[in-house]
């Protein structure tokens, strides 16, 4: 009996994977593949990245009909409002100047609204305009 327990003893120890080395290996294993999930990851985006788009918002409130344009040099919308607010959703990049031009076609009160991608009044305005004058205003939108 003797005999039998050293034997088993001795095929124990000398054999590649022992028991304690598979812990180590798995214990390895583990740390190694947590440490390069937590230590990796996607990078963060900044503010001030040009890739950085979101959605603005202008609202123009006319007591008669006017005309209004808005946008950047390169993309100009143009709209008819008629006794009532129009709500416009502008997509835009960080610190966009939004140009806007209102023409009324006689004498009314116009109320501007620009809101930016977070949901922030950034602009208001209210005026009494004469008929044919345009009304331009250029705003920062952050």
């Amino acid at each position: 009996m003797k005999q039998n327990q050293t034997l088993l003893h001795a095929s124990g120890r000398s054999g590649l994977f022992t028991i304690p080395t598979i812990r180590k290996c798995i214990v390895c294993a583990i740390f190694l593949s947590s440490s390069i999930f937590l230590f990796t990851g996607c990078k963060k985006s900044s503010v001030d990245d040009v890739s950085y788009y979101g959605y603005g918002k202008l609202t123009v409130d006319c007591e008669k009909k006017c005309h209004v344009t808005f946008g950047a040099d390169d993309k100009l919308n143009d709209f008819d409002v008629e006794g009532t607010m129009a709500t416009y959703v502008f997509r835009y990049q960080s610190k966009y100047d939004l140009d806007i031009k209102v023409t009324p076609v006689e004498d009314q009160n116009i109320t501007l609204n620009v809101y930016s991608r977070e949901q922030r009044q950034i602009f208001h305005n209210t005026a009494k305009r004469t008929g044919a004058e345009v009304w331009r205003s250029i705003i920062l939108v952050p």
